[in-house]
């Protein structure tokens, strides 16, 4: 019987490049949120121009990064006019009580610690004591920074729990923290 050959596939960078070149996904993303690009587009700035006045920044420079964030898939763009995807309405606007853009804090929070983590495992050491002024600062503002993911879902659990068993509740052990 004669064998079949298999399918050449070829290899090919892109998996590598698109793991390595996360972490720009990741700031630009931050940059909006620090800079609050979709709260303005929810008030109803539309354009570059719109939106670069608004939150006081160039107008070029918005231009740029509104053309990043149509690219990554959390603006849509038609003409001159940007408008946000549903992910980006229900959790990146300010005002609405689903926002969790704070978790950007987090990731700028640790960053510093990611960029040494070659070294951290080269000396097994860590970046930062936890028992240290700098640890005691550090949980406060990353427990701020996380709370909004991890506050819908819990309310959720409360009201999944049936009233008569609630009220027998005295205590809750958050196993996560």
């Amino acid at each position: 019987r004669p064998q079949k050959k298999k399918a050449e596939t070829s290899v090919t960078p892109m998996k590598f490049l698109t793991d390595l070149w996360a972490a720009r996904i990741s700031l630009t993303l931050i940059a909006a949120i620090q800079l609050d690009i979709f709260t303005a587009i929810a008030q109803g700035r539309k354009t570059a121009a719109d939106i670069a006045r608004a939150i006081k920044a160039n107008t070029h420079g918005v231009e740029r990064l509104l053309e990043a964030l149509t690219s990554i898939g959390y603006l849509t763009k038609r003409g001159n006019q940007f408008a946000l995807t549903p992910i980006a309405d229900t959790f990146l606007v300010r005002t609405k009580p689903s926002f969790i853009g704070s978790m950007a804090d987090e990731g700028l929070m640790t960053l510093e610690g990611w960029m040494k983590l070659a070294d951290v495992i080269k000396t097994g050491k860590s970046v930062a004591s936890i028992d240290s002024s700098e640890g005691r600062e550090f949980f406060p503002r990353l427990v701020k920074a996380i709370f909004p993911l991890t506050y819908n879902p819990a309310r959720a659990l409360v009201r999944a729990i049936p009233e008569s068993k609630l009220k027998k509740i005295e205590r809750v052990l958050d196993v996560a923290a």
